[in-house]
């Protein structure tokens, strides 16, 4: 099943960002960064 990621990307203020990004797997970053509204979100 393929993760819906808009609904899920924490934020750095809750500081539950870094603990969801280090469990990515590579495969997943990669899908993440080709979509520029979700690229721009990881990016703040």
């Amino acid at each position: 099943m393929e993760r819906v990621y808009d609904d899920i990307i924490p934020t750095v203020k809750n500081g539950k960002f870094n603990g969801w990004f280090d469990n990515l797997a590579p495969e997943e970053l990669e899908k993440l960064w080709e979509i520029p509204k979700l690229r721009k979100k990881n990016r703040r």
